[in-house]
């Protein structure tokens, strides 16, 4: 009797709590979609790596709703437009006379509109002939498909992954006026950006959303600890990395490109570099910091530094051109620059970044893209970079007596940062920009409209010829400048499609993060969303995700690269990154970055954080100092000439993880003329007339069938086992061990038994002999470091401020056991400087030394020791 009463009550037109709405009429895609921007659907329309498939029919339950998630080719509402195409207008769910007091949208979105912006409307018609309507804002209702976080109206209910990213959707509830209902009308805005909706619920009654979210503020207690730290390294202490560079920088010459990798012009063997980035502010101090900032960068074995995002700062506040360098600004560059040559560091550099046209300028161009889009074809733009570069490069510095197109120091350079016009494009481009280069399409293919819109081929090989012609008369232009460094350019994007473009290049660049600050409010404020996430259970994305991206015949360099946010995993990432950077014989690092301001560090910032300087130092070793031998054999993935044909923003993860057994790299398949590299055992193939013949053979690591959980390197350096998150790299005369709390590792001289948190171990040989002939090794036990103050939202990585008191090291606890010949040996704590802070006892059982590693030591918090003996 009682459930014949509910349903009758539900037929009579009345929802009884929260329930499901029958979207089978309203929706107009399925989640699943096979092939990238055909035009024909399939949630966002990009493609098998970027799809939801992964979401299954059923039901999702967010406290107090419920929603159902139907299957097959209607299943979800996809409204909206991208840069590329439109998408539906509108869809009508029909309710026929349901009272409804509170609507709850299981939806996200793509190409997200400015935050507060709406990118869609609920319209409710009631049957009583009334209207109302309410507005869906990005950013306070509806967020980002990719890395989903929680927002004002917006409970993350459920998450997933797929190739590309984590991946989720939002439950939102919205206060109806409340009545019969006719129907529901969801239109999109008009603005750029994709409204997806994969179920709708109603009740009749007002219900909320239960909040799961609560802010937590770290605070010196428990298991957190105040940190001493001073940036200044010890001169000769442990920390003092500086005994791998080579003073003065520019003593060989000018660096040259020669058998696949960089050498000097007046030495023939290969060269490596690894630095940081200095950023904004950081890229103008006075002389006296320059000096200081040279002098810690040489001693954390730095041997280059980015110059990166100095374009703007470099000219004068109030300007009447965006070319001319203002004199104050540019003393302080040419200085640092000065500074840093002196101790043997190299400078790199981009010619455009973030620089700004003055008022009145160009008036089309709204933002970086659009300068970049533009000074590819925009004749009067173009001469402005050109203007710049002049002024930026013929300036003789008075420090060194040089310009910089003469300075043997600047080790290379890159035009146009992040200038990827595939990427660009899809990503919009402001309306006088759009507008020139449509313009310009028809000019050159009268033919080559379809339905109004450019046919998509035809404009993607539009794109790519007009990028190839700007390339090279750009580059024609530097060297007239006399500019004898090596160029390249598009050091973004990991797509298979760019490898033609990369042909010109003298080398690759490209960059890559991993945990990389999600915006769920304001670009670049405050809140920003971490995954927190450690890289080696996600199948160490980072670096594999670039490493198909080099070209086999030219140097390749990573001139970003960071594993950013608080999270306990992020000591992994630095050590890691550069040990496969190494086995792939690659040629030069910049991490990202040292600071941006040398005053306020921000997230990504290691001026004041152990964590990532620490890291630096085993990454030193393994990449610069070559302990990590490269592989000798490789897996090519060979990818098609024909790039407008089919653009791919990605390489399948297959690709990418065979960087961690082998080299690998893409080559151009042009047929029998493709020349294979030295060691190759098979090829990986996306050139679609090679497929058939060579894919069976690949020794893939990743597929439907096979997904191995443990790879080692062919040189049998490197391991990972994914499944127990564990990372080692055993080399003669340096190891690490990366590892979780429970867990025991062992390498080659060095066993570390994890009693409490995630921390990577380390071994290094300071001078230069093997681990066991060494008389001065540095011992690494690195955990994680945060600011008191640090404001996290909920259980996960929102950061709502980063806090501004001492730094706190999280307790962290293992047994370090290292296999050494008996001598007398001592062992010292070093604070974050290098310093000795005590001698600290140990036991000796015949070849072997065990200490606890605690970060709370008695003696002072320490992350560092230093292990010393008479020697031989």
């Amino acid at each position: 009797m009682f459930k014949f009463i509910v349903a009758l009550i539900v037929s009579c037109g009345v929802l009884c709590g929260a329930v499901p709405l029958d979207l089978s009429r309203a929706a107009n895609s399925e989640f699943r979609d096979d092939t990238a921007d055909d035009g024909k659907g399939g949630w966002t329309d990009q493609g098998a790596e970027n799809d939801l498939r992964t979401l299954a029919p059923g039901v999702i339950r967010c406290a107090p709703v419920e929603f159902r998630i139907a299957g097959g080719r209607r299943a979800a509402i996809v409204l909206g437009k991208t840069p590329q195409r439109d998408f539906a207008s509108s869809a009508r769910i029909d309710l026929n006379g349901k009272t409804l007091k509170t609507l709850f949208l299981l939806h996200a979105a793509a190409w997200l509109p400015a935050f507060e912006r709406p990118l869609g409307y609920i319209r409710i018609a009631y049957m009583d002939g009334s209207e109302e309507e309410l507005p869906v804002l990005s950013g306070r209702d509806v967020g980002n498909w990719w890395e989903p976080t929680a927002l004002c109206n917006g409970i993350v209910a459920w998450e997933g992954r797929n190739p590309s990213s984590v991946v989720g959707l939002y439950a939102s509830s919205f206060a109806l006026r409340g009545g019969a209902v006719r129907h529901i009308l969801l239109r999109r805005s008009g603005l750029t950006g994709l409204w997806m909706v994969a179920a709708v619920s109603g009740s009749a009654t007002e219900e909320v959303l239960e909040n799961r979210e609560k802010s937590r503020v770290l605070r010196e207690k428990g298991d957190w600890k105040r940190l001493p730290f001073r940036r200044e390294v010890c001169k000769g202490s442990a920390l003092d990395f500086s005994f791998l560079l080579d003073a003065p920088a520019g003593k060989y010459g000018f660096l040259k490109v020669e058998n696949g990798h960089f050498v000097f012009e007046r030495n023939d063997r290969p060269v490596r570099f690894y630095g940081a980035n200095l950023v904004h502010a950081a890229c103008f101090p006075s002389h006296d910091r320059a000096e200081e900032l040279a002098e810690i960068s040489a001693r954390t074995g730095y041997n280059v530094i980015r110059l990166h995002h100095f374009d703007d700062k470099i000219l004068a506040s109030e300007r009447r051109d965006s070319v001319s360098l203002h004199p104050g600004q540019l003393d302080k560059f040419e200085y640092l620059i000065a500074a840093l040559k002196k101790r043997g560091i190299y400078v790199t550099i981009d010619l455009f970044m973030s620089r700004k046209p003055a008022a009145g300028e160009f008036p089309q161009i709204r933002n970086d893209r659009d300068y970049k889009l533009a000074a590819m074809l925009i004749p009067e733009v173009n001469r402005n970079l050109k203007e710049f570069s002049r002024n930026l490069l013929t300036h003789r510095n008075p420090y060194t007596g040089l310009t910089l197109a003469e300075e043997p120091a600047l080790l290379k350079l890159s035009i146009i940062n992040e200038n990827t016009p595939f990427h660009l494009i899809m990503n919009g481009v402001s309306k006088g920009v759009r507008e020139r280069y449509r313009a310009e399409f028809e000019r050159r293919y009268p033919g080559g409209m379809k339905g109004g819109e450019p046919d998509p081929e035809l404009f993607r090989k539009f794109i790519s010829d007009v990028y190839i012609a700007y390339y090279k008369d750009m580059a024609e232009f530097l060297r007239g400048l006399g500019v004898r460094v090596p160029l390249t350019e598009q050091n973004f994007i990991a797509s298979p499609n760019l490898a033609v473009h990369r042909e010109l290049y003298d080398y690759v660049d490209q960059h890559l993060y991993y945990d990389h600050p999600v915006f769920p409010e304001k670009t670049w404020e405050l809140p920003m969303k971490f995954h927190g996430r450690s890289v080696i259970a996600d199948r160490l994305q980072s670096p594999a995700r670039i490493a198909p991206t080099r070209l086999f015949d030219r140097p390749f360099t990573v001139s970003e690269f960071d594993f950013s946010g608080p999270g306990d995993y992020r000591m992994q990432g630095t050590p890691i990154f550069a040990a496969y950077a190494a086995l792939q014989d690659w040629d030069a690092l910049n991490r990202f970055a040292y600071s941006h301001t040398l005053s306020n560090p921000g997230c990504f910032d290691a001026a004041d954080d152990p964590v990532r300087l620490l890291g630096d130092r085993l990454a030193a070793v393994f990449f610069l100092r070559r302990d990590v031998k490269p592989a000798r054999n490789c897996v090519p993935v060979a990818v098609s000439p024909e790039a407008h044909k089919d653009y791919r923003q990605l390489y399948p993860e297959a690709a990418g993880e065979l960087a961690l057994r082998c080299r690998t790299g893409s080559i151009v398949w042009r047929g029998e003329a493709t020349r294979l590299p030295a060691g190759t055992e098979q090829l990986y193939a996306l050139a679609p007339e090679i497929i058939g013949e060579v894919r069976k053979g690949v020794p893939v690591l990743r597929n439907p069938k096979n997904l191995v959980t443990e790879v080692a390197s062919s040189t049998g350096e490197l391991h990972v086992d994914f499944r127990r998150n564990l990372f080692q790299a055993v080399t003669p005369r340096s190891e690490t061990l990366i590892l979780p709390e429970g867990e025991t590792l062992s390498g080659g001289i060095l066993t570390v038994r994890n009693r409490k948190s995630a921390c990577a171990a380390g071994v290094i040989a300071l001078d230069n002999r093997p681990l066991p002939e060494s008389s001065r090794l540095l011992v690494l036990h690195i955990g994680n470091v945060r600011r008191e103050g640090l404001t996290l939202r909920s259980s996960g990585m929102v950061v709502e401020d980063y806090g501004s008191g001492p730094l706190l090291v999280r307790k962290a606890v293992a047994d370090f056991t290292l296999a050494l010949p008996p001598a007398e040996w001592k062992l010292y704590a070093l604070d974050c400087s290098g310093r000795r802070l005590a001698e600290i006892p140990f036991e000796r059982n015949r070849e072997k030394i065990t200490f606890v590693a605690d970060t709370f030591a008695r003696t002072g918090p320490a992350m560092a020791y230093e292990l010393v003996r008479p020697a031989p």
